[in-house]
């Protein structure tokens, strides 16, 4: 695991687990002139989420759009969560000890 990005939080924070959802596109942009009048009015300001991939007991810090609930921005990306996953199972299956018969 990466441990310069951190995989656990302190116990006194409390932390929400969820398992790691894909995330949506993004919409594509538009100009400025073409914005509805409520869009232009006042932006609304991200969300910021910590979450604990199941998988690799990894956080992941998501900045979400409130209005459309799309993920704007999320380290580590998925990419990288899914191959940690991949690394874990392969340090698993070194981990098992084998017997070997002697006579």
């Amino acid at each position: 695991m990466d441990t310069g990005i951190g995989s656990f939080a302190p116990a006194s924070q409390p932390i929400r687990v969820v398992a790691a959802q894909p995330t949506p596109e993004r919409p594509p942009e538009r100009a400025n002139d073409e914005r509805p009048a409520a869009e232009s009015a006042a932006p609304t300001p991200p969300e910021r989420r910590v979450e604990i991939d199941a998988a690799t007991n990894s956080l992941i810090f998501r900045t979400v759009d409130i209005a459309t609930g799309v993920t704007v921005q999320q380290t580590p990306d998925e990419a990288r969560l899914r191959l940690r996953a991949y690394i874990d199972t392969l340090g698993a299956k070194v981990a098992e000890p084998t017997l070997v018969a002697t006579a």
